[in-house]
């Protein structure tokens, strides 16, 4: 009886870590620690604590054209866009990205 459940449940877990499918010409994404990273030397952050008690936290992102392109990466992955809808995306993007500074602010 522990056998078939012991199976079972080799079974059923072994299910769970199947990677999703992808296409063979999607968009491949930036690796994760060099993603993190390049978000990373973009942002600012700034704290504030009164005593033991955080007051105020603020993360300032700049969005620039490098980070777009990296975000639009992920998201051309995510989507399982093709490299003609990833080239167009992309066009898109680097011309707003003339036109205007984008920023992501988060405050807690």
């Amino acid at each position: 009886m522990r056998l078939v459940f012991a199976l079972t449940m080799l079974l059923l877990f072994s299910a769970c870590t199947t990677p999703p499918a992808v296409g063979p010409n999607t968009v491949q994404p930036m690796d994760q620690m060099d993603y993190s990273g390049l978000i990373r030397r973009h942002t600012v952050r700034t704290n504030q604590y009164s005593g033991f008690y955080q007051t105020f936290q603020a993360d300032m992102t700049m969005l620039t054209t490098e980070l777009q392109s990296a975000s639009l990466r992920q998201r051309g992955h995510f989507l399982q866009w093709d490299p003609k809808q990833y080239q167009t995306e992309r066009e898109k993007s680097l011309q707003e990205a003339n036109a205007y500074s984008k920023f992501f602010v988060r405050f807690y």
